[in-house]
């Protein structure tokens, strides 16, 4: 009998310990703090405040949040968690603005393929011109800008052979950069300039009348008013 208690105590003494260990180095679980509406700064602020560990699964674009404010979390805001576990997240990111694709001297049905299913609305008018009958001669805005309001306007040849000109975009730019578009322009147009006093020597165009894509009958000289501020 003393044998056998001699021979259990090993035993006893190793399933104490292997117990004490178990129990003093368990973690206690808590709710999850919630990072839902948070900044990603934010978020890694509140999860070290924790003892917590973020992980970013993924990003969608979102136009309702800011970009990088969490959306989803796993696990759930009070889902039970322990210190040193990770909280996977889903953030915001802007959405990419929808950039016109290059139609020039395509044909309306090719141009119809292209734009084919797009989230964008397409109006297409016809101009007298020189160009092939149904061919894109121009489109507002240029090709690679952002489609202002989602909308793409073309202009295609009617294919009667005089020709009408699209005003273009002179906003945002300087008035050295405008007179140098108008010499290379192979139409009648010149600029009367409007100046803000004491106009910088860099002032950009901030009004333009016509406006741009504005269609305009080609005449001996066609004149645009441009207004300069700092």
């Amino acid at each position: 009998m003393k044998q056998a208690i001699f021979f259990s105590l090993p035993f006893f003494a190793c399933i104490s310990t292997f117990l004490f260990f178990l129990f003093a180095t368990k973690k206690e679980s808590f709710p999850a703090p919630s990072l839902l509406g948070q900044s990603i700064t934010n978020a890694l602020i509140i999860a070290s405040e924790h003892n917590l560990h973020v992980r970013v699964l993924e990003q969608q674009e979102d136009s309702t949040a800011e970009p990088g404010t969490v959306l989803e979390q796993n696990p759930a805001p009070n889902q039970r968690i322990k210190e040193k576990q990770s909280i996977f997240i889903v953030v915001s990111k802007a959405i990419e603005p929808i950039k016109a694709p290059n139609l020039i001297k395509q044909s309306v049905e090719s141009a119809k393929k292209i734009i084919n299913n797009q989230s964008y609305a397409v109006k297409i008018y016809y101009l007298n011109s020189i160009a092939p009958k149904n061919n894109i001669i121009a489109q507002h805005p240029a090709p690679g800008n952002p489609l202002p309001d989602n909308v793409l306007i073309i202009y295609a040849s009617s294919g009667k052979q005089y020709e009408n000109i699209i005003m273009p975009d002179l906003k945002g730019k300087t008035k050295n950069e405008v007179e140098g578009l108008l010499q290379q322009a192979t139409f009648p147009i010149t600029a009367d300039y409007i100046e803000q006093k004491k106009a910088k020597s860099n002032a950009i165009i901030s009004h333009q009348k016509p406006l741009a894509g504005t269609i305009l009958p080609i005449q001996e000289r066609i004149h645009c008013q441009l207004e300069l501020s700092n």
